[in-house]
């Protein structure tokens, strides 16, 4: 029978082993004017294949947090409602890295024209209404 201080030790390197093996991404979305853009999703994407990796909403301060990452290549693509969709530049994320922080993502507003616009109404001339 092994004492119980064998069991102590086995478990606390493991908790260390899986912390370091733990890393996150960081960042903010914004509008070209600097305003911070909440609630834009965000989207990371494995950069072999574009494939999802994760995604998340950026919070009412546009920032936003992918957390429990392997090490791998990956790029970043941020929308939201009246901006186009942006992507970031790929990057690596290793295993020395807890936490990468990105640089902000900024979004372009759409800019749309709408054609000239004209209202016609017409009043009967004459109106038959109940009682």
């Amino acid at each position: 029978m092994l004492p119980i201080g064998y069991f102590i030790c086995f478990f606390l390197s493991l908790s260390v082993t899986f912390g370091f093996a733990q890393n996150s991404i960081k960042g903010k979305v914004q509008s070209t004017d600097g305003q911070p853009l909440p609630f834009a999703n965000v989207l990371l994407l494995n950069v072999k294949d574009s494939s999802l990796v994760k995604g998340a909403v950026a919070n009412d301060v546009g920032m936003y947090a992918f957390e429990q990452l392997k090490p791998n290549r990956y790029l970043i693509t941020a929308t939201t409602v009246g901006y186009r969709t942006t992507y970031s530049s790929p990057f690596a994320l290793s295993n020395q890295e807890a936490t990468q922080q990105l640089a902000t993502l900024t979004l372009p507003a759409l800019e749309k024209r709408l054609n000239e616009v004209t209202v016609i109404a017409k009043k009967p001339i004459f109106e038959q209404q109940i009682g």
